[in-house]
């Protein structure tokens, strides 16, 4: 059978044609692929660097307080101050977003974030630090929530996990990198120098967000987006298992330290050991629990780590004089559960609520977060109490207390995986 040169024109043409449409389909799809690399590697640097900036101030305690001529109940008001201001403007402002660009609202607080570090590192009184720091918590929360907002419109339902899990690793990250860092700059130039540097950095990507960011037409809203976010089950349902997870790990974590050198017997200077290490193992796991939780459910693998941690919790606050080995060890798996239980719950969070409202609705849960962070924080201390000889009292019942609220965000995340009833 033979074949006219036209007929072999018209398949060749065909088949030509076709190979430019899957070339096409395969351009677009690399390109988009690029993109969403470029937006984590983004986003990374952006949590990398407010985490650093809110971490760090803890361990500069002993430089910050002569320096400043302040005293200790002073210096915990300057922790406390970045908390209070995060959750108070996320409650302002998380009805207000959604009707702006998502790129627009995360680049101006990071920029006022990045101006606000810069001049913790000028300040010369503790009035002034106060405040720089205070303003520092209240970009600082915004740039969170709309952090996660972004990957939520950017990102399909099967893919969050693995993202979440992505920028996440930034706490990690900024315990095994960005916080010793800091401490060595500190100690080798001055305090002051640990500010500018971070502030430094986070203008380098400031510059590489306003370049490469993905910007979309935010969708109008109405001014009570709040109340109708609060009258949703759905939505107060994924606030309540932000709020119960952080008060939760919050009992505990702000008092390791003073429960290992005083009760535990470990050295001072044996602390980074064991803060290194567990932040090397969160910034290992983070990703790996992103992605096993898109391959095997989300709501699986939330209620696998979270019971995982209840077990860390308890050998964490009950630990003996038992060696530094066995210090590490329970520290390790406690940092590990704590942030891995986080990224399975942060994508059920994600997904609680539509694209719409989605800026406004993860400034409020940033705002809850951090309120029931320094809420959490407040009530251990006083909890808590030294006996003549110097051992810490009362860190084993928050231990139970902070058990007992993950069995309540256990519930809550079951609650919340349910297919929304109509």
């Amino acid at each position: 059978m033979s074949i006219s040169p036209v007929e072999w024109s018209n398949d060749a043409e065909t088949i030509l044609a076709e190979l430019d449409r899957v070339g096409e389909v395969l351009t677009a799809r690399e390109s988009g692929l690029s993109s969403q690399r470029a937006l984590l590697l983004l986003a990374c640097a952006m949590n990398f660097t407010h985490l650093v900036d809110s971490m760090m101030v803890n361990p500069l305690g002993p430089i910050l307080m002569p320096a400043l001529h302040i005293d200790p109940g002073q210096f915990s008001v300057l922790v406390s101050a970045y908390m209070l201001a995060s959750a108070v403007v996320g409650l302002v402002i998380s009805s207000r977003v959604d009707g702006l660009r998502r790129k627009t609202v995360l680049l101006f607080a990071y920029v006022v974030l990045c101006l606000s570090t810069a001049a913790s590192g000028l300040v010369h009184d503790f009035n002034q630090c106060l405040a720089a720091r205070a303003l520092a918590g209240a970009c600082g929360g915004v740039v969170s929530g709309q952090i996660f907002a972004l990957i939520g419109d950017e990102f399909p339902p099967q893919q969050r996990g693995a993202a979440s899990g992505t920028v996440m690793s930034a706490f990690g990250l900024a315990a095994v990198a960005g916080v010793p860092v800091s401490l060595y700059v500190a100690n080798a130039v001055s305090w002051r120098a640990s500010f500018l540097v971070v502030a430094g950095l986070a203008a380098v990507v400031a510059v590489l967000c306003a370049l490469l960011l993905p910007s979309r037409e935010p969708v109008a809203l109405t001014r009570t987006a709040t109340l109708r976010t609060l009258a949703s089950g759905r939505q107060g349902t994924a606030l309540a298992l932000t709020m119960t997870l952080s008060a939760s790990g919050f009992l505990v974590i702000p008092f390791i330290g003073s429960y290992y050198v005083w009760n535990v017997g470990v050295r001072s200077a044996d602390l980074s050991i064991i803060y290194l290490i567990g932040g090397a193992g969160t910034l290992l796991t983070s990703w790996l629990i992103g992605r096993i939780s898109d391959r095997f459910g989300v709501q699986r693998v939330f209620t696998n780590v979270a019971l995982v941690s209840l077990v860390a919790i308890l050998w964490l606050t009950h630990l003996q004089r038992w060696g530094l080995a066995a210090a590490v060890s329970a520290s390790f798996l406690f940092f590990v559960t704590m942030s891995g239980r986080l990224i399975p719950a942060m994508t059920l969070i994600i997904g609680a609520v539509k694209p719409a409202e989605r800026g406004g609705f993860m400034s409020l849960n940033s705002s809850l977060q951090a309120g029931s962070t320094a809420l959490a924080t407040f009530v251990a201390g006083r909890g808590l109490s030294r006996d003549a000889a110097g051992s810490l009292h009362g860190f084993g019942q928050l231990g139970f207390a902070s058990v007992l609220l993950s069995l309540v965000a256990l519930w809550l995340g079951r609650k919340l995986a349910r297919p929304e009833t109509t």
